[in-house]
């Protein structure tokens, strides 16, 4: 299976012309640009039938004695006929290939027969047929699991089918299939179907004129086969990056790649492939202004395209070689190729396009013999006139059925015009209406905002003179508690020291929680780095109790995330309670505190060394873990908990950061 690029010099006129499977004339001409241009066309080269049986290859010739030895394996041999179909007209390629499958049927081998249909799918993308070649491909790929002892066969149908689905212009679904093929390489660790994907995808992006892709994708099969055996299979990667680096003038690397597709193509004796690298010779030269090398590399080109059988390569191979002369002005040498290619187009029945005879014409031109000027001229205008008569009854047919249609959608017309008047007053309702509802909708929302606006305002009159009662109220007779408790300590009223000094502990958390809640309310928002300082004066006053665990925080704040009082008032006693439990419980020597924020996200992490907890147990039954994560959610941030390395707990609060 064959997907490269055949590049084309603009130095002499050319012409990317053939006749399609129904014979419609196609003609493509490029524009002008400057000498030694180069532009790839990337396409399946198809073949028309031959009708001669000659001999190609010494290869070749070899496995067709082989044939007819009744003790050869036969379809070995025909598959290896098959696997060198390039260098033969392909009607006799389909007959080995049919052969085959004839054979692995009456032998009920079904790998073989899977094998076969492969091959009549290649040939039919050669003769053009890429939506009858898919049609195999799509089936046969069905009753192939893809597991690995058959995935080798399953990238060879998918070859098929990308050079299928390129050749139909369906490149969105071209690129699906590579990247559906590059899967099942990467699960069966397969170089070969690999370098199909990669090739194929630099092809298909060649198409979609993406170059950064198209070089990186062909540089990437390279990459895979430059070191292996395998690159003599994958001759067109070479052609491609050798065609790809001469457009862009770099002619040192253009030559190593096709010194390097001539050896392939020589040693594989792919005649196919050694065609092409003489054409991508012939261009380079000509591009270099070295029109005797340029020619010699041509008519080589041609001499394997005769060799081969195809009638299609071979005209396009004297189509160049004429356009070449043309555009030298060597119109003798021209007009010889241009009867060439007639005679070969007459034996083998196969239509001639216009163009060959513009050119002959121009010639005759050129010459200054305008008695056959005028009769090519002639000759041009009866053949456009045939094809005109040819189409003209289709044409006319086409016309009245045209008619028939015009004149039912006429009347149709006519009825919707009618309804549309109809329709007309009630759009116009309808409009009114929609604008009165958008105006009332307008209105509610506007309403709507200044009521979430006053909300917002008498919230946080509420919160603030919440706060000013706390600190007035509760905050007062708390501080009294505290300097009661102080006085009956001094004065020695009550002989139970541990219980003053446990009543004095309380009263001092009360005043505590007091003040951490009088902080958060007394502000409109609180920022990261604020919470940051009010956990380091908290791990100040805490520290003095634990003077065996040493407790530290680290801070690293780029974008500091701001937070409403009660979001940052949850926090802090989310924090609270997970340096509590780890003081009480962890068993451990060292506490850390992590404090990090950036532009995606806010985090603060409590580890700790000591022994652990069953995180199961805490979970369900802790009413504590309960309440932190309930003030997690409050706060918008993801509570988690880990096993720390290598040992203790390691507790995560972690929110993305908005704005």
């Amino acid at each position: 299976m064959n997907t490269g690029i055949l590049i084309r010099c603009h130095f002499f006129k050319p012409k990317n012309r053939f006749v399609d499977a129904n014979h419609k004339y196609l003609k493509h001409k490029n524009s002008g640009s400057l000498p030694g241009q180069i532009i790839f066309l990337a396409f399946i080269i198809f073949f028309i039938p031959n009708k001669t049986l000659k001999s190609q290859t010494p290869a070749i010739d070899s496995l067709k004695k082989s044939l007819s030895n009744a003790n050869s394996n036969k379809l070995a041999t025909l598959f290896a006929l098959c696997e060198r179909g390039e260098s033969m007209p392909d009607d006799t390629a389909m007959m080995f290939a049919k052969e085959a499958r004839q054979i692995s049927i009456r032998n009920n081998e079904n790998y073989s027969r899977l094998q076969s249909d492969f091959f009549i799918a290649k040939f039919l993308n050669m003769r053009g047929r890429a939506d009858s070649a898919l049609i195999i491909c799509n089936s046969d790929l069905q009753k192939i699991t893809g597991n690995g002892k058959v995935f080798h066969l399953y990238a060879e149908f998918m070859w098929d089918k990308i050079t299928d689905l390129i050749k139909l212009r369906k490149i969105k679904e071209s690129i699906e299939a590579c990247y559906q093929l590059i899967e099942g390489a990467e699960k069966y660790n397969d170089k070969f179907a690999k370098v199909i994907a990669y090739n194929n995808l630099g092809v298909n992006y060649h198409i979609l004129e993406n170059r950064a892709e198209e070089l990186q994708w062909f540089n990437r099969a390279y990459d895979l086969i430059k070191d292996d055996s395998i690159y003599l299979q994958f001759p067109l990667v070479f052609t491609n990056l050798s065609a790809i680096y001469f457009t862009k003038s770099n002619s040192d690397s253009g030559y190593f790649f096709l010194k390097k597709a001539f050896r392939i193509a020589r040693y594989n004796q792919n005649l196919r492939n050694e065609a092409d690298c003489y054409t991508i010779q012939g261009l380079v030269y000509s591009g270099e202004d070295k029109m005797d090398s340029a020619e010699r590399m041509l008519q080589k080109a041609v001499a394997l395209q005769k060799r081969i059988g195809n009638i299609q390569r071979i005209l396009v191979g004297l189509d160049g070689l004429e356009s070449f002369y043309l555009k030298q002005k060597n119109y003798p040498k021209a007009i010889k190729y241009i009867k060439e290619a007639e005679s070969y187009s007459r034996s083998y029945t196969e239509p001639l396009v216009f163009a060959f005879y513009e050119d002959l014409a121009e010639c005759y031109k050129g010459m200054g013999n305008y008695k056959s000027y005028g009769e090519t001229l002639d000759t041009l205008v009866k053949m456009k006139d045939s094809l005109y008569r040819k189409t003209r009854a289709e044409d006319l047919a086409n016309l009245e059925a045209q008619y028939e249609v015009t004149s039912k959608e006429a009347f149709i017309s006519k009825q919707k015009l009618e309804i549309l008047h109809k329709n007309i007053w009630i759009s116009i309702v309808a409009l009114f209406t929609s604008l009165a509802i958008a105006a009332s909708w307008l209105i509610y929302r506007r309403n709507k905002r200044k009521q979430r606006i006053a909300l917002i305002m008498a919230e946080e009159k509420e919160r603030r003179r919440i706060a000013a009662d706390l600190h007035d109220n509760i905050g007062a007779y708390a501080s009294a508690i505290s300097e009661g408790i102080d006085q009956i300590e001094n004065k020695k009223l009550i002989s139970d020291a541990s219980s003053i000094h446990y009543l004095k502990n309380n009263a001092n958390e009360i005043i505590t929680s007091l003040r951490n809640t009088i902080w958060a309310f007394n502000k409109d928002f609180i920022t990261l780095t604020g919470i940051s300082d009010r956990i380091k004066i908290y791990l100040q006053k805490i520290q003095p109790s634990y003077p065996d665990i040493d407790i530290s925080l680290e801070e690293k704040i780029s974008f500091d995330k701001r937070l409403s009082p009660v979001q940052s008032l949850n926090i802090f006693r989310i924090v609270q309670e997970a340096l509590h439990n780890a003081l009480q419980h962890s068993h451990g020597s060292k506490i850390i505190v992590n404090i990090y924020g950036d532009n995606n996200r806010s985090e603060i992490e409590i580890i700790d060394d000591g022994t652990g907890f069953d995180f199961l147990q805490v979970i369900t039954e802790g009413n504590g873990i309960i309440n932190m994560k309930k003030r997690a959610m409050e706060a918008g941030f993801e509570l988690a908990f880990f096993k720390a390395s290598p040992k203790g707990t390691f507790v995560s609060l972690t929110a993305r950061t908005a704005g």
